[in-house]
Order: structure tokens, then C-alpha cells, then sequence
């Protein structure tokens, strides 16, 4: 077996791949008396660093957590297909208002980017309102329209943002450090912590968990089958190229809140999973969720908290919300919640992931 090196070694090494570089500049005697003064702090970070691999490798993890957590699997073709109708369906209710020829095409544009296509570039929705006009007119097939917007969709999150499961500290951590609002973590009755990874780094995480409050309504679905989305914190600014060169969002909050969706039905505690909750912030702009109605999200309520006592005061902010539910036993939508400019579009990707849900 190969006999591991010592700090010394490793710093011997070091030393003299460096000399050839420094002599560029310092004489022999100044570079002598820089390794003299730092030789002991050096050795300590070096040792240091060899006993934390060592650790790793003695709790057999001998590669970060991140590369060994399975993945969680990515929506499939059928999934984005669904999607890609509902985003149609949407569009062409704008086209078909009498209203909509009232507007120039910059206006338009920011119309069907804001309503139904947040995370898109601007020049997307330009393309996308041009594209359903030639289908509405004949002049393109509605099959191959599908398949190219089915493509985007795919495209639309980062190919190199991976989805695992995390460990709570670590997404605490990170909560702390990125949520601009509640930076601490409420773990209570949690069954999810969720990060996407990009590039190396944690870009995302998301938690979610048993519902942390009263849920005594009338309803076909328990709280043991409920799941409340409790935080999602992202770095802020990290932006990518797509396919075509363009700069855009890497979108890794709308990536895990769409996989807790997906994840809903195995999420009960001795009940099926049946509806998932979160909440946005009045205040907040909520793109992250309205990007996500073709998925079954729904604004449905205003629920207005007070300030929390004892304990909950760290992990629960007062203030008026908005509660975003999805799910088979998610309550009916009250699109009134919304922005009026963000309403057209999303009663109609709503109705279009109503219309090809199947019966319960």
C-alpha cells in the first residue's frame, strides 16, 4: 500500500516547484526568509487538510455528499408535452381577445413574458406570440409546434443543474445565509430538504415538511397527506447561456418547487400525499409559482398572520400571503389574487392542466 505523504513532504513540494517562479523576482536570500517565516503556519493548514481527508475517508465518504445522493429523476416527455399545450392554450386566449390588437408589440410581448412566461427571456415571448399566430392562421402544424416548445421547455432549466436530497445542517445553513426574509430553518415535521446544485455549487435548496399550521378545514384530504413547502432561499444573479447563446436565469427555485410537485404523492405520513401548500408574500412578486400553474399550482386564499409568539417567531414572518396550493385535493383557484395583467394567462394554463387531468 502506498504510504500516504506527510505535511512536510507535501510542503517540500511545494516549496520547490515554487523557487523557479519566485527567483523571477526575489533574490535567494528573500525567498529563504519567506519560507523560513511561514514554514509553520503552513505545515499546520497542511495537516489540518490531511486529517479532514483522512476523517472523510474513515466515515466512508471518500467524495462529497453531493456525488454520491442519487439524483432525483427529471419530468419526462409526457410531462413537458402537457406543459407545452398548456402554454398554447394560454397564448392563444390573449390572441383571441378583442383587446389584444389594441396593443403595439413591445407591449404584447411584455404581456405573455410576465403573465405566462417568467423565466423566459423577453425576446422568447416575442417569438412565442409570432409562432401561435402562424399556427392560429394555418401556416404551421400544430404537432411540430408542440415538439419545438416541448424542446424549450426541456431547455428551460440549466443542463448542468442537478436535484438531490441534502442534508438538513446543510440547507440550514444555506437558508441562513440566503433567504432574505426568514433566515432561520423551521425543522419541524420535515420530510424534504432538496438542493440543485450548478456548476459545483449549491444554487437552490428547498424544504418541505409537515404543515405547520391548523389544518382543520373540512376536506377529503387529512393533514398526514398534506405538504407545506416551509422555505425556498436561492443565490441571487446566477445567470447561464442557453443553446442559443442568450443570457438567462438558471431558475433552480422554480426547478425544486416543480419537483416537490412531482414528489407530492409519496409524501404522506400514513395517508397519500393529496395537496401541497406554500405561501408567497404579498409584497413578493411570486414568478416563481405562476411559471408553475401548468403544473397545477394555484393561488387560493389570502391569509393574513400575525405575528408569531415564542418559538415560531424566528421561523414565521407576519403579513399578509398568498396560499399557493396543487394537488388532487388542492382548493379552487381565486385568480382575483392575482396581478390583473397576470390573470389571462393563468386561468388559461389552468384550464388546460384541469382539462387533461385525469378523473379522480
Amino acid at each position: 500500500m502506498t504510504t500516504p505523504p506527510t505535511p512536510a513532504a507535501i510542503f517540500d513540494a511545494a516549496v520547490h516547484a515554487w523557487r523557479p517562479v519566485a527567483a523571477a523576482r526575489y533574490s535567494p536570500e528573500q525567498v529563504d526568509r519567506v519560507i523560513s517565516k511561514h514554514r509553520g503556519h503552513l505545515l499546520r493548514l497542511i495537516e489540518q487538510s490531511l486529517q479532514e481527508q483522512r476523517a472523510r475517508r474513515g466515515r466512508g465518504a471518500p467524495r462529497p455528499w453531493w456525488q454520491r445522493t442519487p439524483g432525483l429523476p427529471r419530468a419526462d416527455n409526457s410531462t413537458l408535452k402537457h406543459e407545452a399545450r398548456s402554454i398554447l392554450t394560454a397564448v392563444r386566449a390573449y390572441l383571441y381577445d378583442p383587446e389584444w390588437g389594441l396593443l403595439d408589440e413591445e407591449d404584447a410581448a411584455a404581456t405573455i413574458h410576465e403573465a405566462i412566461l417568467p423565466h423566459w427571456p423577453l425576446d422568447d415571448a416575442e417569438r412565442l406570440i409570432q409562432a401561435v399566430a402562424d399556427l392560429n392562421g394555418g401556416l404551421r402544424d400544430e404537432d411540430s409546434f408542440l415538439e419545438e416548445l416541448t424542446a424549450a421547455l426541456r431547455d428551460g432549466h440549466a443542463p448542468e443543474l442537478e436535484i438531490h436530497t441534502i442534508d438538513p445542517d446543510t440547507a440550514c445553513d444555506f437558508v441562513a445565509r440566503h433567504h432574505r426574509h426568514l433566515p432561520d430553518c423551521n425543522r419541524r415535521g420535515l420530510l424534504h430538504a432538496l438542493a440543485a446544485r450548478w456548476r459545483g455549487q449549491i444554487a437552490a435548496v428547498a424544504l418541505a415538511g409537515a404543515p405547520t399550521g391548523r389544518w382543520g378545514r373540512a376536506t377529503d384530504c387529512p393533514p398526514e397527506g398534506t405538504l407545506e413547502i416551509t422555505r425556498v432561499a436561492s443565490r441571487a444573479g446566477l445567470r447561464r447561456y442557453d443553446r442559443k447563446g442568450r443570457d438567462v436565469p438558471v431558475n433552480a427555485a422554480s426547478a425544486l418547487v416543480a419537483h416537490l410537485i412531482d414528489l407530492l404523492p409519496t409524501s404522506g405520513r400514513g395517508a397519500p400525499g393529496c395537496r401541497l401548500i406554500t405561501y408567497q408574500l404579498t409584497s413578493e412578486d411570486g414568478a416563481i409559482y405562476r411559471a408553475l400553474v401548468a403544473k397545477g399550482l394555484r393561488p387560493v386564499a389570502l391569509s393574513r398572520h400575525a405575528q408569531a409568539g415564542g418559538a415560531r417567531t424566528r421561523v414565521a414572518l407576519p403579513g399578509d400571503k398568498i396560499r399557493w396550493e396543487a394537488g388532487p385535493a388542492a382548493a379552487p383557484p381565486d385568480w382575483s389574487l392575482l396581478q390583473p395583467s397576470h390573470r389571462p394567462g393563468a386561468q388559461a394554463a389552468f384550464a388546460a392542466f384541469t382539462a387533461r387531468r385525469p378523473p379522480r
